[in-house]
């Protein structure tokens, strides 16, 4: 009874999981920092800036809509 595939060698691994995580910071963490930062400045009555966004994503909504409100 032998082995039908190779378990995935830990470099293979280790390259996959870096590679996600900085898709993750790039994609999700930085633009929902970005919008997060914002509305706390707008909500402390501090200076605020408009966040502006080319994207087209859930992001680029959620930016809009800030720069609507404001």
């Amino acid at each position: 009874m032998g082995i039908l595939f190779s378990p995935i060698p830990g470099a293979l691994l280790a390259l996959f999981s870096l590679l996600f995580y900085a898709f993750f910071l790039y994609s999700v963490h930085r633009p929902l920092t970005r919008v997060i930062r914002e509305m706390k400045l707008l909500l402390a009555a501090k200076k605020y800036s408009r966040i502006f966004s080319t994207r087209i994503d859930e992001w680029g909504v959620i930016a809009h809509f800030f720069n609507e409100v404001t």
